[in-house]
Formats: C-alpha cells, structure tokens, sequence
C-alpha cells in the first residue's frame, strides 16, 4: 500500500480513484490541491461525507482513513464545482460514467469549469477499472486531471492576436484597394461596400459635411430608390452630427431609446442599431461612415472598431481624390496624365499602418511584450519608410532637382523607398556616370519609377533587379522582376497606363523602350539611348 501511496504522489497529475458506487476511495495530493482550488474559487466549500457514509471505513490504510474527502461521491463533487442541482449533473455525465463502465477510457480536453466570469480549463481522463483486488473497486474508474487553463488562455491570446493581424493585413490591403481609385464617386462607393463587407452589417452609407448639414453620397446594402441617397438633414440633434463635431465615432444599440438621433433617416433606412465614425482630413471633418442592422443590439464595439479603422484610411482616400480633381480642373491635359501617374498614396498608407499597429501596441504589451517589442520594430520601419517616400515626394515638388542630381543618387532613392515599401528584394547595378542631358535623365528616372511601382502595386514578385550600363554612344537601363508576369499582347493588361506613359516618356527622347514578359514569367523592361548625332555642316 505504501508503495502505491508513493506511485501515486509521483505522477504530475491529478489521479482520484473513486469505487464502483463512484465514491472517492484514494488521491494524490495534486488531485487534493486541483479540488481544493477549484472550490476556493467557487466558494464552494466540500468537506468529507459523513463517516457512516464512507462504504470502506477507517481500517483501510493510507488516505481512506484520514483525507477529508475520501467517501465523497463523484456526483456531489461536480456539483459544487459547477453549481448546477446534483440530478441534473447526473444526467449530465451519465452517458460517459456508462462508457467507462462499458470499458471505455475516456478522454475530457480542456473541460470548462466556472460561470464564464472565473472559467477554468482541465484535460480530464476515465479510466475503467477491472481485476482489482478490492471487490469494491470492480466497476470503479480512475480519473486523471490535469489543469490547461494557462494553456488554454494563452492558445486564445494567440488567436486573437492572429485576428487581429488578420484584421490589419485586411483593413491595409483595403485601404489600398480604395485609395488605389482617384474618381471621387469610385472611392465614396467603395468605401461604404467595404465598410459593410468588413462589419458583416447588412447597410452601410457614407455621409458628407455641406454647410450645418449632412448628406447622404453613397449608400450599400439597400435598394436605391428608399430615398437615402442625396437625403440631407442637419448636424444638430444627430449622432451622425456628434461624431463630426467632435471627431470620435459613436454606438447606438437602439435607435428607438437613443436620446440623440435623427428619427426620420433611421425609420426610413429601417435600422435599430448603427455605428458612425467620422471621416477626418487633418482636423476637420469631411464627413462620415455608417454601418446599421435592422435588430437593436446586433452593431457592437468591434464593428464599431473596424469602422473607426477604416475610417482613416477613407478618409486620405478621399482627400487624394479630391486633389485629384482639383489638379485635372487646373492643369493641362500632360499635367493630368503626369499627376495620374504620380499621384500616390505610399506616405498615406505607412502613416495608416503605423496608426494602426500604434493603437494595438499598448494592449499587446500587457499580454505579450516580445510581440510587442516586434511591433515596435514594424512601427520604426513603417516611419522609415514613410520618411523616405516623403523625401521623394519634397522632389517631387521641386522638378528641376531631378535635372540637377546624379541619375545614380536619383535611382538609389528609388530603390530604398520601394525597398522599404514593400519589403522586397532589390538588385542594384549602376555603372554609369556620364552626364546626360536633363530631359533624358528626367525620362529614365520616371520610368524607373513607375516600373518600380508597377512591380510592388501588380508583380506580387520576390525579387526585381535594376541596372544601369555605359555604352560608347548612350545607356542601357533595365527593370526586371521575377513576378507574376502578364501577355504584352492582351488588349487589357495590369499597369496598361503605365506602360503606355512609359513609351511615351521613351519616344519623346528618342530611346527604344521593349517590354519582355509572360504569364508566370516575370517582366523585364530596357530602355536604350544614344545620343543623336550631330547635324553635318556644309552645304545642303
């Protein structure tokens, strides 16, 4: 018997042996301490069954004679820990208590104990017991416990932090598909399908700011002739009104108690519960999305997360569109198609990433500050990255900066900038300094750079090479990537305009642009320049 009291006590787990009226007969102290726990955090004090009640008394040696609980029924036990009524936990587990007395070892993982404010988690294991030298013992069963609810918190914090990475790779790439779109009504359209499409919300609607009232631009997920669209109604005395005041998003669970609302748009879109956040440029409101349900309670706090997300990514999209707009009504039909093409949102989408990753990096640091500390590193990188394509941006602005730096230092730029974009591989090769004449330097660095665009915006590649070479009479430029490829053939084809302004950037200096690429196969680009040469004096 020692000796078995002694096994007992080895094994890391919980072991309880209960007899065949499943009373409890021996256990370990893991088994006591696990009990004990569990009913500290249950208040549910267990103290052992009357002695009369205990079916093998006192003579049997080891912890029968002396443990608090030993004679305890199973039944009693379960329904302190769970606090149901001991015949509706009987019911509960009697088709597994005849399983283990069918012969069935069986297996409980991660069995839930707790009133879901205080869970916690144990593998649990029957074991029949046959052939044991106690008669009483026949029909009994061995139960192993072990507590996982570490585990188990720590499998879900990974999940959910697995969401959420999830949920910011979904919201970027959104972001990116919207602010990819200059025409105005594209982006407002866009904005309210994705919005529904992120919330799961059967209607969604993006609102913009005319004077002291609101109007309704866009709408999704109802009919089109409900009436909403071009609707307005005031700022005051709406939530729609509040979150452009004061710059925050709002919740209403239900329309028909909210004390501030503007009754007649919600009875006319028929909804009960909305979220609304506020489409900000800089400081200033320009107008809002909504996302609603027809039940009350049915738009929470995550719908209401994503939205606030969302929102500031719309937002820039917005703003670049109406840039836009206002560019194509200013300048000359060149400089339209130059802003169409250079027109970009790189900075707007690091910053909006880095707000992003910003905003989880304090909730992440309580729970798991190693993942924190490497979303602080992607949060460094995305400012890099946003510094870079800033310093683009400032050449931008100041054109004759392209004729008067090196083409090298120029294409160098290029290259950190798309490197840091889009974390991708990018082989350099520059070995020529001759000087070129400004316009064709200016044409050879645009057509590096939308190149490189196209590669991170279409290519989906995995590395891309770009080289620069001497000849006796001009240079040799060469954009390569190994991506997905494309037929040069096809009447529509990813990067069409940008191939189209690239030949026209070529002709226009006289080189001979090719464009080599497959399906599957990557893309290859070279330009060639010669110098022209010089016109022959004498007579005609």
């Amino acid at each position: 018997m020692q000796l078995t009291e002694h096994l007992l006590e080895q094994i890391p787990g919980g072991i309880a042996i209960y007899d065949d009226d499943l009373r409890l007969y021996r256990y370990n102290s893991a088994w006591a301490a696990f009990v004990d726990r569990l009913c500290r955090d249950k208040d549910q004090p267990l103290s052992r069954a009357p002695r009369e009640k205990q079916p093998h008394g006192e003579n049997q040696a080891g912890q029968n004679a002396s443990s608090p609980w030993t004679g305890l029924h199973l039944y009693d036990l379960l329904s302190a820990l769970e606090g149901g009524d001991r015949r509706i936990i009987r019911r509960r587990y009697l088709e597994l208590r005849d399983k283990v007395r069918a012969g069935e070892t069986v297996a409980l993982r991660a069995h839930t104990f707790g009133d879901g404010a205080s869970d916690s988690y144990w593998d649990i294991l029957g074991i029949p017991l046959f052939d044991q030298p106690e008669a009483h013992l026949q029909g009994g069963l061995m139960l192993v416990i072990n507590d996982v609810t570490d585990r188990v918190h720590a499998r879900r914090v990974q999940e959910a932090l697995e969401r959420r990475a999830d949920e910011i790779h979904t919201l970027f790439t959104v972001q990116q598909a919207i602010t990819a779109r200059l025409n105005r009504d594209s982006v407002l359209q866009m904005i309210a399908d994705e919005a529904r499409r992120l919330t799961q919300t059967e209607m969604s609607a993006v609102y913009l700011c005319v004077g002291d009232e609101l109007e309704i631009a866009v709408v999704s997920g109802v009919e089109a002739d409900n009436g909403l669209r071009g609707y307005r109604f005031p700022r005051e005395g709406s939530v729609a009104g509040l979150a452009v005041s004061h710059g925050r998003s709002y919740l209403v669970e239900d329309a028909a108690t909210a004390v501030t609302i503007h009754r007649e748009l919600a009875q006319r879109a028929g909804v009960r519960s909305f979220a609304i956040a506020p489409l900000m440029a800089g400081e200033e409101a320009v107008g809002a999305i909504v996302v609603a349900d027809q039940e009350a309670g049915t738009v929470g706090s995550d719908e209401q997360r994503i939205l606030t997300l969302l929102a500031s990514g719309a937002a820039i999209a917005l703003e670049n569109a109406r840039l836009y707009e206002r560019a194509q009504e200013a300048a000359a039909a060149e400089e339209r198609t130059r802003l169409a093409r250079e027109l970009h949102d790189a900075v707007s989408q690091s910053l909006f990433s880095a707000n992003l990753i910003a905003g989880v990096i304090p909730r992440l640091w309580e729970k798991d500050e190693a993942l924190a500390r490497e979303r602080l590193g992607e949060l460094q990188e995305l400012t890099q990255n946003a510094a870079a394509e800033m310093r683009t941006l400032l050449l931008e602005l100041r054109p004759a900066a392209l004729a008067e730096a090196g083409l090298e230092e120029l294409i160098r730029q290029l290259v950190r900038g798309s490197r840091a974009r889009a974390r991708l591989p990018i082989n350099l090769a520059l070995d020529c300094t001759r000087p070129l004449p400004p316009e064709v330097q200016v044409a050879l660095y645009r057509i590096v750079q939308e190149s490189l665009n196209n590669i991170v915006k279409h290519a989906a590649a995995g590395e891309a090479e770009v080289h620069l070479h001497c000849e006796a009479d001009g240079v040799v430029l060469t954009i390569s990537d190994n991506g997905r490829g494309f037929d040069v053939d096809a009447a529509t084809r990813p990067g069409s305009l940008g191939l189209t302004i690239m030949n026209e950037r070529a002709a226009r200096i006289g080189a001979i642009l090719t464009i080599e690429s497959e399906p599957g196969a990557g893309t290859t680009i070279t330009v060639r320049w010669a110098e022209p040469e010089p016109e022959a004096n004498g007579e005609r």
